[in-house]
């Protein structure tokens, strides 16, 4: 029986018992195999429909943010650098009375769970706070796109140091195959052959930069590169001395090109450290200002003139204050 009549026949019994009715013909040859029953094609459609509903829902929810779960959150392994403890403490400080204003970044993985893009202090300060969920901004990425998204977004940070801007680049050259030249007009970097000066310091220099790397500059990788195949011991010496605050970065050259003489060797070795480190006041997750206390001074430092100015015309009142208090009775 022809597949017309067949439905003819279906129709003329009203679908009553479609089921029964397929049920009791012979199956209609065709490349695919027998006609499915109705609850079958009901049942196709209605997945089907559901199928399309949640692409068009997933597809609409990129770019817009939405709460995810924080046990489902994934560090990038892409991110330079450690976690930083006094911009989580801002943040966290800042969450704990007032709404989340940026959402994070993240691209989904292929078991079900996140991996962040960017924001991974807002994350790890949610935590702390005992949050179960934060705003994030699903992205469509590569590993390609990823990479570059987690790299170039960290490399901004005013915290990184040279070694970590180094060690992000360095990263994305690796994995890309790029040319120095290929990676200065992508990154827009335009030292990008002073950081790598790093890779011709000695091995051992380079892991004294590692765990130290904030007291390093380009500058000095930049500096001392050339002069590690010839005196390589002495390099290391100064970037210890460096790491140590016995020496500074600007006499480094001089130290490492000078004979070596047993009675300023001992009067470096013997020097305390005169580097004082810099506290820094957080607006978010950005440095305000950074101040250092050196006896009865007290040196500041804004991110910008205009916080400068600022500040500069609020300190004769708030001065004052504290000369009125200071006043004995």
């Amino acid at each position: 029986m022809s597949i017309k009549k067949d439905m003819q026949k279906l129709v003329v019994a009203g679908l009553a018992n479609l089921d029964e009715e397929l049920a009791r013909e012979e199956p209609v040859a065709r490349s695919s195999g027998s006609i499915p029953s109705t609850s079958t094609m009901l049942a196709y459609d209605e997945h089907a429909t559901a199928m399309k509903r949640e692409n068009e829902e997933l597809k609409a929810g990129l770019g817009k943010a939405r709460p995810l779960a924080l046990d489902l959150l994934d560090d990038s392994p892409d991110h330079i650098g450690e976690i930083e403890p006094e911009r989580v403490a801002a943040l966290q400080s800042n969450l704990e009375q007032n709404p989340q204003a940026n959402p994070i970044l993240v691209r989904a993985k292929a078991d079900g769970r996140f991996e962040i893009l960017a924001g991974r202090h807002r994350v790890q300060a949610f935590q702390n706070l005992g949050r179960a969920s934060i705003d994030a901004v699903i992205r469509e990425a590569t590993d390609d796109e990823a990479l570059r998204m987690v790299v170039y977004d960290n490399y901004l940070a005013p915290s990184l140091t040279d070694y970590e801007k180094y060690a992000g680049l360095s990263l994305i050259r690796t994995k890309r195959g790029l040319t120095y030249e290929a990676l200065t007009a992508e990154s827009g970097v335009k030292n990008v052959g002073k950081l790598f000066a790093f890779e011709r310091l000695p091995a051992e220099g380079q892991e004294i930069i590692k765990a130290t790397p904030a007291k390093f500059g380009a500058n000095l990788f930049a500096n001392l590169a050339p002069l590690a195949d010839q005196y390589p011991e002495r390099v290391v010496d100064a970037l210890r001395l460096i790491a140590e605050g016995k020496l500074g970065q600007d006499s480094a050259v001089k130290f490492v090109k000078s004979p070596p003489s047993p009675l300023a060797e001992a009067r470096v070795q013997a020097a305390p450290s005169s580097r004082t480190p810099r506290e820094w006041v957080m607006a978010g997750d950005q440095r305000y200002a950074g101040y250092i206390v050196r006896g009865r001074e007290v040196q500041i430092e804004f991110k910008d003139e205009a916080a400068t100015q600022a500040f500069a015309a609020e300190m004769k009142a708030l001065l004052t204050r504290f000369a009125k208090k200071s006043q004995k009775p």
